[in-house]
C-alpha cells in the first residue's frame, strides 16, 4: 500500500476534548466531544508520564515518544500534533527554567540534568539576538519592524532571571535593557488598567527593581483586582519580602476561584479578564494562583485543587494554551518537588472503554510515551480511559480527544468581527500579457485547469465592539487547487502555510481584516472549502465561523461555461490602455459602451478620449463631438483641448449651423494662441530686457484682434511699468549686464535706458491710450485711477486736478470717487491753494471713504498753515488718534506755561515792572515777599528750588492779580506786571497762573558786581561797585559758589571793593550785601575749573511741518493702485508664463 506524502484533513472542523493528572494508584479519565460535533472521524491520545519526575521534565522540554518512533505501534491512528498558537520563548525558557530547579531537587540523572540545560542555553541565547531596541520583545509571529509587547517581555524578562539563578549564564546588559523598558512601558499604562500594572510589577520584583509603592496602591485596590491581577501582584510582594501583603491579597483571591469536580478531585481554577487578552486565559492564572499560594501561604488548602486542575486541562500535547506553558510547569514543578521521590516498581494496564489496551511497566528514568488509540475502540459518546496500577509508584498521565465535526454552525463566541463572505472571482484580465490591475468582480464556480481565480475574503466590524484580542484566522483551500505564492495579501503581521491551510496572526490591537489570494486548479472534480475561521489565539475554542464553498474543477480542455461580464473599471482600463497605444476603434468601442451603461464613471477622462478619438482624422462625428464637448464644457472647464482639437470642435458646431458657439470657440483658439506667443515677453523679462519686454507685447498687441485677453494684456503692461518705475536703476543695471554678455551691443536699437520719469510718463501714454480705445473696458476706471496716481507720482498737479475732475464725471459710480475728490483737494493743497483745497477736502471728509481721515488731516493743516489754531484744533482732534503728529500740533496750541526773569535789578527810584511771558493762562496772581537773600541762598545754594521753599504763615509784602485774557491764545504773549516797591533791598516775586508757578527775584540796590573769571583756575575775582555814588565799596560781604560746589567761599571786599575766590568748580554765582542791607547778585555762565556737566533738558516734540516726510498723503492711493497693479499683473504675469499646449474649455464663453 502506498502512503500519501502528507495526511488527508477530513471534512469538517477539529474539536477537541483534555483530561490528565498525577495517579498512585488506579486512575479514570473520561474525554468526549461536545453533543453536536460528533458526526465526524476522533482520534485518541494517552501520554503517560512513567513516573512523575520524568513527566514534569518532559512537559516542560514538550517531548514524549511517539508511535512513529522506533517500535511504535499504531502508527496509522496517529493524529498530527496541533500547531502551538500564542507560545512564545519566553514562556517556554520559563518552563524549562522551573524544571531544571525541579530536576535538580528530585536528583534526576545527568542526562536529563544536561537535556535541560542545553535546552534553557538554547532560549536564552534565542532572547538575546531577537531582543529590540527599546530593550523589549515581540509576540509569536508578530514579523519584522514589529513593536515590543509588554506582557512577552515581562514573562521573557522574568525566565531570564530565573535562568540566571539557576547559574545559567545571561549577560547582564540584556536584562538592564529589558528592565529599562519594563520601567518605562510602565509609566505609559493607562492610570486604571491595573492587570497590566500588576504583570509589570511582578517582572520588575523577579529582580528586586519594583517600587513598593505602586505595589501598595494596587494592594489598597485589592478588592477591585481581577484574578490575575491579584495573583501577580501577591507574588510580588513575596519578592519584595512583604509576604504578609501578598497573603492578604489571596484572601480576596480564593473568593474568585471556581470549583469543578473530576471524578474524585475537586479542581480549582482561577477564571482569566476577557477584556484584557494577556490576563484572559484560565490555565495561566490558575498556574499563577497556585504558585501565589505557595509562596505567600505555603500548604493553603486551595494548592491541592489548583494544581490538580492543571494537570487535568494538559491533554497529550501539553497545555492548549501554548502561552501558558511557563507559569503552568513553573506551578507544577514547585508543587510536585516539595514531594518525595521513592523508586517506582509497577506495572500499569490502559483500559479504553473497558478494553485492554496497552499494558507498560516502569523501567526507571524511561521517558514519557504517547499511545495512539485505535479507531475501534472508541465510541461516539463519552470515551472512557481506565489506569490500573499493580505495584508501587507514582506516573502522570494525559488523555486527548480530537475529531472532526461537519457541524460548521458558527458559535458566536463574539459579536465582531466575523466572516461576511468569501467569493472566488476570476483573476484581472490582461492586456499585452500584462494584468489590466482591475479586479474582475465576476464570480467562478466552474474552473478550467491552469485557470487562476481570486479568492476574496470580507470580515463584517463594528469598531467600538470589535475583539481586539490576539486573533488567528485559518484558511482552508479547496482540494484540487493549489495556492500561488506570494498572492497573498492583507493586514496580518505574519502568516504560515502548512499544506491546505493558510494560518494569518493579528497580535493584539491589530484588526484582523479583509484578506485575499490566489487559487490555481490543477486536479479535475468538485471540490469543498472548509469556512474561513477566526480563532481567539489565547483560548482557541472561542471563535467566528464563515460559510463553506463548493468548486468545480474541470476536466482537461473543457471550458468554462461561467458568463463573463465585465465590470465599469475594466472596461474604462482597456478603453484607457488601447486609446493610449493609439488602437481607437478597440478603445471606442469599450469607452461607449462604459458611456451607455454608466454616464458617471469617471466622466472627465471618458469624455476627454471620446473627444480626442471623435476629432481624430477618419472618425469625425459631429453630434458625438459636441455631445462629449458640451459635458466637459458645464462640468470640467479647466480641462486644456490642443489647438488641432479645439479647431475641430469648431467645425463640428458651424457644421451643425450653431454659428455663435462656433465663434466663441475660434475666439478662446486666438486667445490661447495669443497667450502662447506672449510668453516670448517673459523670457526676454528674465533676461534682465523689461523695457524689450515692453516693447514686445506692445507690438503683439497690434497684430491680434481686439479680444478681452490681448486688451487686459495692453493695461497689464502698463501696470508692469508703473510697478517696475520706482526701481528703475536696477533695470538700468540689468540691461547693461545684458549688453556686457552680447560683447557691449546695445540691448534695443533706440537705446531707451530705464528711468523713472520716463517710465511714468510712458505709463500715463499707455494707459490714455488704451481708455480711448477701450471706453466701455470694466478695466477703463481702473487704468483712470492708476493714471490720476501716475500724475500725483510726476507732481503735475494741474493735470491732477483737471483729470480727477474728469474721471468723476465719466466714471461717476467708480469705486474710486472718493480717491478722485481727494487727489483734487491734494492737488490744491501742494499748490498752496487753501480755499480750493478746502472745499475739495471738506467733500472727502464728509463721506465714508478710505481717504476720509487723510481729508480731515489735511483740512487741519491747512487751518494751521492759515494761522488759525482753534479750526486746526477742530479738525485736528477728529484723526489725533490715527496720526501722532495731530496729537503732537493739538499738544503745541494748547500747551500752558508762565515764566518770569529769574534775576531783576532795579536800581533805588526806577518803576518795578516784571514782564510775565505766559500761553493760554487766564491771569496771574503774584504775592511779594522781603527776603534776606545772603540766607536764603546759603540754605538753596540756586534759585531753582525758591517756589518750593515753605512761606507758611508769612504774610506777603504785596499781592497783585494781573488779567491775561480769555485762555485760549494758542500763542506766546507777554504782558508788564507794575508792582508798588520803593525801598531797596531783596525781594521773592511768587506768580500763579491758573496751576502753574513760576517766581523770580527782585533786588532794588544801588551795588553791582563786575566778575573776572579764570576758567583754569577757577578763581573769580569780584569788584563791588555802588553805581549811584559811582565808587567801589570796601568791606562788603561776598559770597561765592560754583555749580559744581557744595560749599561757599566767603569773604570782604577790600579798600579797592575786590574780592578774590579761588578753586570754584562750575558757573559762579556771587551775592554781595554791605551794611546797609544792600545786595548785589551776579550768575556766571561759563563752567569753571573742574565743572560736572549737567543734563541737557530734553526738548518736546514739534509737530511735524507741511510738507515733511514724516506722512505720506499718498497712502491709501497707493494701496489701492498696488491692488489694481497687483491683480492685473499677476494674473497677466501668471497667464503669460503658463504651458498652454491648447485651449481651456473655461475660455469658450
Amino acid at each position: 500500500m502506498l502512503f500519501p506524502p502528507f495526511p488527508v484533513r477530513p471534512w469538517g472542523l477539529e474539536y477537541a476534548d483534555h483530561e490528565g493528572g498525577v495517579a498512585t494508584g488506579d486512575a479514570t479519565a473520561i474525554v468526549s466531544l461536545p453533543a453536536d460535533r460528533r458526526d465526524g472521524s476522533q482520534w485518541l491520545t494517552i501520554t503517560v508520564g512513567p513516573n512523575l519526575k520524568q513527566s514534569v521534565i518532559d512537559m516542560a522540554l514538550g517531548n514524549a515518544l511517539t508511535p512513529w518512533a522506533k517500535g511504535g505501534i499504531n502508527r496509522r491512528y496517529w493524529c498530527v500534533a496541533p500547531s502551538r498558537i500564542g507560545g512564545f520563548t519566553g514562556s517556554d525558557l520559563l518552563a524549562a527554567t522551573a524544571a531544571l530547579e525541579f530536576a535538580r531537587t528530585a536528583k534526576a540523572g545527568p542526562a536529563e540534568l544536561k537535556r535541560l540545560g542545553n535546552r534553557i542555553r538554547t532560549l536564552v541565547g534565542s532572547l538575546v539576538v531577537s531582543q529590540q531596541k527599546d530593550g523589549g520583545w515581540v509576540w509569536q509571529a508578530q514579523g519584522v519592524g514589529s513593536s515590543s509587547h509588554w506582557g512577552v517581555t515581562a514573562t521573557s524578562f522574568w525566565a531570564l532571571c530565573a535562568a540566571r539563578d539557576a547559574d545559567i549564564p545571561v549577560h547582564a546588559d540584556t536584562i538592564n535593557k529589558a528592565q529599562n523598558y519594563l520601567r518605562t512601558r510602565f509609566t505609559q499604562l493607562n492610570a486604571n488598567d491595573n492587570d497590566a500594572k500588576a504583570v509589570l510589577l511582578h517582572a520588575l520584583s523577579v529582580n528586586k527593581a519594583a517600587d513598593f509603592a505602586h505595589a501598595n496602591r494596587l494592594h489598597r485596590e485589592r478588592n477591585t483586582l481581577s484574578a490575575p491581577a491579584l495573583a501577580y501582584t501577591a507574588l510580588a510582594f513575596v519578592n519584595l519580602d512583604r509576604k504578609e501583603f501578598g497573603a492578604e491579597l489571596l484572601d480576596v483571591l480564593v473568593k474568585k476561584l471556581a470549583t469543578k469536580k473530576a471524578g474524585k478531585k475537586q479542581l480549582l481554577s482561577a477564571p482569566g479578564v476577557h477584556n484584557n487578552s494577556w490576563t484572559s486565559e484560565e490555565t495561566e492564572t490558575t498556574a499563577l494562583a497556585a504558585l501565589a499560594f505557595m509562596r505567600a501561604r505555603p500548604g493553603a488548602a486551595p494548592i491541592q485543587g489548583l494544581v490538580d486542575y492543571l494537570m487535568n486541562r494538559r491533554g497529550a500535547y501539553g497545555f492548549s494554551a501554548a502561552k501558558a506553558r511557563g507559569p503552568a510547569v513553573a506551578a507544577v514543578a514547585e508543587f510536585y518537588a516539595q514531594g518525595k521521590f521513592a523508586q517506582d516498581n509497577y506495572k500499569l494496564t490502559i483500559l479504553v472503554n473497558g478494553r485492554e489496551f496497552h499494558t507498560l511497566e516502569s523501567k526507571g528514568n524511561s521517558q514519557s510515551i504517547s499511545l495512539a488509540v485505535p479507531t475501534e475502540l472508541l465510541v461516539k459518546e463519552d470515551n472512557m480511559v481506565d489506569f490500573h496500577l499493580t505495584g508501587r509508584g507514582e506516573y502522570a498521565y494525559a488523555v486527548t480527544l480530537r475529531g472532526f465535526s461537519k457541524n460548521l454552525k458558527d458559535p458566536k463566541s463574539w459579536a465582531h468581527p466575523y466572516v461576511a463572505s468569501r467569493r472566488y472571482y476570476h483573476t484581472p484580465l490582461e492586456y499585452r500579457g500584462k494584468s489590466i490591475g482591475v479586479s474582475s468582480s465576476t464570480q467562478v464556480k466552474n474552473i478550467e485547469i491552469g485557470q487562476r481565480v481570486r479568492v476574496q475574503v470580507d470580515l463584517a466590524h463594528y469598531s467600538s465592539r470589535d475583539f481586539r484580542g490576539y486573533t488567528v484566522i485559518e484558511e482552508h483551500l479547496p482540494a484540487g487547487m493549489m495556492l500561488v505564492e506570494g498572492s497573498l495579501g492583507g493586514s496580518h503581521k505574519h502568516h504560515q502555510i502548512d499544506g491546505s491551510k493558510i494560518t494569518m496572526y493579528f497580535p493584539t490591537g491589530q484588526r484582523a481584516d479583509d484578506f485575499n489570494y490566489q487559487l490555481i486548479g490543477y486536479a479535475s472534480g468538485e471540490y469543498r472549502a472548509l469556512p474561513t475561521v477566526l480563532r481567539d489565539a489565547i483560548n482557541i475554542g472561542r471563535m467566528r465561523i464563515g460559510p463553506a464553498s463548493t468548486l468545480k474543477v474541470l476536466a482537461p480542455g473543457e471550458k468554462s461555461a461561467d458568463a463573463y461580464v465585465m465590470n465599469d473599471g475594466e472596461r474604462y482600463k482597456l478603453g484607457q490602455l488601447n486609446f493610449n497605444d493609439g488602437n481607437y476603434d478597440e478603445a471606442l468601442k469599450q469607452l461607449a459602451a462604459l458611456r451607455k451603461k454608466n454616464r458617471d464613471y469617471n466622466e472627465q477622462d471618458v469624455c476627454r478620449m471620446l473627444l480626442w478619438i471623435y476629432t481624430s482624422a477618419g472618425r469625425y462625428d459631429a453630434q458625438q463631438i459636441i455631445s462629449v464637448f458640451e459635458v466637459l464644457r458645464e462640468r470640467y472647464p479647466t480641462l486644456e483641448i490642443p489647438f488641432d482639437k479645439i479647431l475641430v470642435v469648431g467645425r463640428a458646431y458651424r457644421d451643425l449651423a450653431e454659428y455663435e458657439r462656433a465663434y466663441l470657440v475660434f475666439r478662446a483658439t486666438i486667445d490661447a494662441s495669443f497667450i502662447n506667443d506672449v510668453n516670448i515677453s517673459a523670457v526676454l523679462e528674465d533676461e534682465g530686457q523689461f523695457l524689450g519686454s515692453i516693447d514686445y507685447q506692445e507690438d503683439l498687441w497690434r497684430e491680434y484682434p481686439d479680444t478681452a485677453e490681448v486688451s487686459g494684456m495692453y493695461f497689464s503692461i502698463s501696470q508692469a511699468l508703473y510697478l517696475k518705475a520706482p526701481s528703475s536703476h536696477m533695470l538700468a543695471q540689468q540691461e547693461r549686464n545684458v549688453a556686457i554678455m552680447r560683447g557691449g551691443k546695445p540691448v534695443r536699437q533706440n537705446e531707451r535706458k530705464p528711468e523713472k520719469i520716463a517710465m511714468l510718463r510712458e505709463t500715463i501714454r499707455l494707459l490714455a491710450s488704451f481708455m480711448t480705445l477701450n471706453p466701455e473696458n470694466p478695466l477703463a476706471d481702473d487704468a483712470a485711477f492708476s493714471m490720476a496716481n501716475a500724475l500725483v507720482d510726476l507732481k503735475q498737479y494741474d493735470l491732477v486736478i483737471d483729470s480727477c475732475g474728469q474721471f468723476k464725471e465719466r466714471f461717476p459710480k467708480s469705486e474710486f470717487a472718493s480717491g478722485y475728490q481727494y487727489m483734487v483737494a491734494l492737488g490744491h493743497f501742494w499748490k498752496h491753494n487753501h480755499p480750493e483745497a478746502l472745499k475739495a477736502a471738506a467733500v472727502v471728509a464728509g463721506g465714508e471713504s478710505k481717504d476720509k481721515n487723510f481729508a480731515e488731516y489735511i483740512i487741519g493743516q491747512i487751518h494751521h498753515a492759515e494761522g488759525e489754531p482753534a479750526k486746526a484744533i477742530e479738525w485736528y482732534d477728529k484723526v489725533k488718534a490715527k496720526y501722532p503728529d495731530a496729537r503732537q500740533a493739538i499738544d503745541y496750541f494748547e500747551e500752558k506755561h508762565i515764566k518770569l526773569e529769574e534775576v531783576n535789578i532795579i536800581r533805588p527810584g526806577k518803576p518795578v515792572e516784571l514782564a510775565v511771558k505766559y500761553r493760554n493762562i487766564k491771569e496771574a496772581y503774584l504775592q511779594v515777599y522781603r527776603v534776606d537773600l545772603m540766607k536764603l541762598y546759603l540754605r538753596e545754594k540756586n534759585l531753582s528750588k525758591i517756589t518750593q521753599v515753605s512761606l507758611a504763615g508769612i504774610a506777603p509784602l504785596l499781592e497783585s492779580t494781573l488779567q491775561l485774557g480769555d485762555g485760549r491764545d494758542y500763542i506766546d504773549k507777554e504782558k508788564t506786571a507794575k508792582l508798588a516797591l520803593k525801598k531797596d533791598g531783596a525781594y521773592l516775586v511768587i506768580c500763579r497762573g491758573d496751576n502753574l508757578f513760576t517766581s523770580a527775584l527782585v533786588l532794588i540796590t544801588p551795588l553791582k558786581i563786575e566778575v573776572q573769571e579764570n576758567v583754569a583756575s577757577g578763581r573769580v575775582r569780584a569788584n563791588v561797585r555802588d553805581v549811584a555814588a559811582d565808587k567801589y565799596v570796601a568791606g562788603v560781604h561776598v559770597k561765592a559758589i560754583g555749580s559744581s560746589d557744595s560749599t561757599f567761599k566767603s569773604g570782604e571786599t577790600d579798600l579797592r571793593g575786590i574780592y578774590v575766590a579761588d578753586a570754584l568748580n562750575g558757573a559762579a554765582t556771587v551775592i554781595a550785601r554791605d551794611e546797609q542791607n544792600r545786595y548785589a547778585f551776579y550768575r556766571g555762565k561759563t563752567p569753571l575749573g573742574n565743572a560736572v556737566p549737567r543734563k541737557q533738558p530734553q526738548s518736546k516734540p514739534k509737530p511735524i511741518k507741511k510738507g515733511s516726510k514724516g506722512l505720506n498723503y499718498q497712502q491709501n492711493l497707493q494701496f489701492q493702485n498696488e491692488a489694481i497693479q497687483g491683480s492685473n499683473w499677476k494674473n497677466y504675469d501668471q497667464l503669460r508664463r503658463g504651458k498652454n499646449r491648447g485651449v481651456q474649455i473655461q475660455q469658450v464663453k
